[in-house]
């Protein structure tokens, strides 16, 4: 997943009014700023075909803004005329401690936003099978030209900080925004992994219904605001964590299937079965702490336990799951449990009894 890339030219307008609007701020504190984040020595990523100085990675972009909000006192990046003080966020967000569901959450968001800019920008809208968090900004008052990317970063926060509420990457149907065109890089706007539409009169961002009842999980306002300050890290550890678990699903999903074939499974099958290279199978198992050899014997041992539970003879679990010989599969039960097929059939028994 990634890395995302935001537009230097976007970051540099959220940007570029710093000095003008810093009030008592040391002059060389934002010198020092300035100079030590030089959007022009970012590294461009592999196969992209924009200028350097096109594209900022993602976390440094945020990193940017958020020491913009510290110099300026200012979290909305100065560019609305209703200045949102220091803290605003973190009174926003630390609402949610209160909130039991993904809804209970979102109108939270809406509300206490439209409180704090004075006006109803912010809507959640139940239409069909989805749920809507919409950001109409038509009569939003900016003090310089609005900015997409401030939104859609708003709109990112809170879907990062909801799913990791939430326990789970949430998935969405639909983001909108008013930005003319697609980005041609791999942008932020894809970590949503879903349809999105520009050139819309708001910004929007869609959840099928079914989500809307998801269960929030109780957080220390603390843990809340860790969260959202640092909403992409957190996000992306639970997308990984899925997809660990998705994949070694599969992986055990293939064996336990295959073990009905009498085959002790070899790794170039699970590899073939995945559309992957056995390389490739060996690089992700191993970058989820796992191995082949550790699933093959997990999967083994929770069928062979299975199969004495309802009385096989060793013999027939050993052919079952392709072993050459019933010593070779004893050998194996006895890594796994510390004791012998037999054993375990008779303790099981007894405790059965």
């Amino acid at each position: 997943m990634g890395p995302y890339f935001v537009s230097a030219s976007e970051l540099d307008t959220l940007l570029c009014d710093l000095n003008s609007t810093v009030i008592n701020t040391n002059q060389s504190e934002i010198l020092s700023y300035s100079q030590n984040n030089p959007i022009g020595e970012l590294t461009e990523p592999e196969n992209e075909k924009r200028n350097v100085s096109d594209l900022v990675a993602l976390p440094q972009a945020l990193k940017m803004l958020e020491k913009h909000q510290a110099l300026t006192l200012d979290e909305s990046y100065t560019i609305s005329k209703r200045k949102l003080r220091k803290g605003s966020t973190r009174l926003i967000f630390s609402a949610l401690q209160n909130c039991k569901t993904l809804e209970e959450a979102l109108v939270s968001l809406a509300e206490s936003y439209n409180i704090l800019h004075g006006g109803e920008f912010n809507l959640v809208i139940k239409k069909g099978n989805t749920i809507s968090y919409v950001v109409d900004d038509k009569n939003f008052h900016y003090q310089i030209e609005a900015v997409p990317l401030a939104i859609e970063l708003a709109l990112l926060g809170i879907h990062c900080t909801l799913s990791y509420l939430c326990g789970r990457p949430l998935k969405t149907t639909r983001v909108g925004s008013k930005r003319k065109n697609q980005p041609e890089y791999k942008h932020h706007l894809d970590i949503f992994s879903c349809e999105l539409e520009f050139s819309r009169r708001q910004y929007e961002l869609s959840y099928e219904i079914s989500q809307a009842s998801l269960d929030i999980r109780l957080q220390s306002v603390e843990d809340i605001i860790d969260v959202q300050k640092n909403y992409y890290e957190y996000f992306i550890k639970l997308v990984r964590n899925e997809d660990k678990a998705n994949f070694l699903r599969h992986c055990k999903g293939k064996l336990l299937t295959a073990s009905a074939k009498y085959v002790l499974v070899e790794q170039e099958y699970i590899a073939k079965c995945l559309d992957i290279s056995v390389a490739t199978l060996r690089r992700r198992l191993r970058e989820y702490g796992s191995s082949f050899r550790e699933i093959r014997d997990e999967c083994n041992n929770a069928i062979a336990c299975k199969f004495l539970l309802r009385g096989w003879e060793i013999k027939r679990i050993s052919e079952q799951l392709g072993y050459s010989d019933v010593r070779s599969f004893t050998r194996a039960f006895k890594r796994w449990q510390g004791v012998s097929p037999s054993i375990y059939a008779k303790v099981s028994a007894v405790k059965k009894d």
